[in-house]
């Protein structure tokens, strides 16, 4: 259970790091999916499967709002660092100063 979760929110992050929202939808789909399988694989009762499914979206989500939250801090250091430019203003090489 505890691999799932760490796995759940390995996932979350990754997906609030590149993506929007949108994308969380369809991935707990998959991810419940699988669990029920899983469950009915190993011959899980169903409260164990249930408490799976509700682990991993929840892990899921908490790695996807702790992903969406640290976005701005790493795209900021990237910035600070100078992996990215300045934008130009009104697109002529050296305007900006």
């Amino acid at each position: 259970m505890i691999m799932l979760m760490v796995t759940g929110i390995l996932v979350g992050a990754v997906l609030g790091l590149r993506f929007k929202v949108l994308v969380v939808v369809p991935v707990i789909c998959v991810e419940l999916a699988v669990v029920l399988v899983d469950g009915i694989a190993r011959g899980n009762g169903a409260w164990w499967t249930a408490l799976a499914m509700v682990a991993i979206v929840t892990s899921t989500q908490v790695g996807y709002f702790t992903g969406s939250i640290t976005k701005p801090v790493t795209t900021t250091r990237i910035a600070a660092d100078g992996g990215v430019s300045m934008p130009r203003s009104a697109g002529i090489p050296g305007s900006v100063r």
